[in-house]
């Protein structure tokens, strides 16, 4: 039985996945749940989950927020209405 809720799950492209974030995704438990299913796979020889990106696999590898901050990129930022903002921000801190 399989119910639709409409919770989206990851963003971005294919080769750089996020978790998408919402409150009833982190009410419910999903991130834990998609990282434990990940680690099950990596320790059963499996493949894991190839498509995460750099600052998503680093938090997940540490726990860590500052090792992982220092792997993410503007391209991280998938919303292109925040993306301008942040490459404005960006661009007059250099």
């Amino acid at each position: 039985f399989v119910v639709n809720t409409g919770m989206k799950v990851f963003e971005g492209p294919p080769e750089r996945l996020q978790f998408c974030y919402d409150h009833q995704a982190l009410t419910c438990g999903l991130p834990k749940m998609l990282g434990t299913m990940i680690a099950h796979s990596l320790c059963q020889d499996g493949p894991g989950f190839p498509y995460l990106s750099p600052c998503s696999y680093y938090y997940i590898a540490t726990g860590n927020t500052d090792h992982a901050i220092a792997y993410a990129t503007i391209a991280d930022v998938f919303d292109s209405e925040v993306r301008e903002f942040v490459e404005q921000v960006w661009y007059f801190t250099i």
